[in-house]
């Protein structure tokens, strides 16, 4: 889906429309940092289901000390097929953690030396190597990260990797509120939040094509915070 972290760059060139859009070269990470590939690369514009991509909003700072965020409102155009999804996350904290070298023991569990305050329920970005462009959420893990322990963590979902590849991937604290997939027919989602909290950070991802999924609107409903 994407590299964030590339070994090298090379030049971009613009094409015709139906033709790629655009010639570029790089070469990137088959497996980080151990494999490195060179070519030419191009956009699919004919690909129904594979491209992603995601918002992130500034923090939105409450009108008091603290506010309460209560729901978000999601307006979005139907989607054009049933593979496309909106996946919607909002954070409350910071989080100024470094990127991790993890290595993939199967479709849906990594091992990575994970600092201490990593928990259940944090986003994985996959910045380079394999799984690249994807992100997914920490559903288990083998053991409380330490900052000197390697665990086996479990993400919700599923990856295509070989066996002890190696990838770089950041972990966060987004929250994940819900996703919307597989439904052509619906154009509004309502997410409850109920946080008390000095500000907040959306990220919405989009999982589809260019044209869809399409958001038109957000609307974040808060009360001036009682406590």
């Amino acid at each position: 889906h994407g590299q964030y972290t590339l070994e090298t760059v090379g030049a971009i060139v613009k094409t015709e429309k139906n033709k790629g859009e655009f010639l570029c070269g790089a070469s990137y990470y088959a497996k980080y940092t151990a494999t490195v590939e060179t070519s030419i690369f191009s956009s699919e514009e004919k690909l129904t289901s594979s491209q992603r991509g995601y918002i992130i909003t500034p923090r939105l700072s409450s009108s008091e000390i603290r506010d309460f965020w209560k729901r978000l409102k999601l307006k979005f155009r139907k989607f054009q097929a049933s593979g496309h999804e909106l996946v919607v996350k909002y954070r409350i904290t910071d989080d100024y953690d470094s990127n991790y070298t993890i290595t993939w023991k199967s479709a849906t569990t990594f091992t990575a030396l994970l600092t201490t305050g990593r928990k259940v329920g944090d986003e994985l970005e996959v910045l380079a190597g394999d799984g690249a462009g994807t992100t997914s959420h920490i559903s288990a893990l083998s053991g409380t990260p330490n900052s000197s322990d390697t665990i086996t963590a479990t993400v919700d979902e599923t990856y295509a990797p070989d066996t002890d590849d190696t990838a770089l991937a950041r972990i966060r604290n987004w929250i994940k509120l819900g996703s919307i997939t597989g439904d052509t027919t619906i154009e509004q989602k309502l997410y409850t939040i109920a946080k008390r909290s000095a500000w907040i950070q959306l990220k919405i991802e989009l999982r589809g094509t260019e044209a869809s999924p399409a958001i038109e609107k957000a609307i974040l409903e808060f009360n001036k915070s009682k406590r």
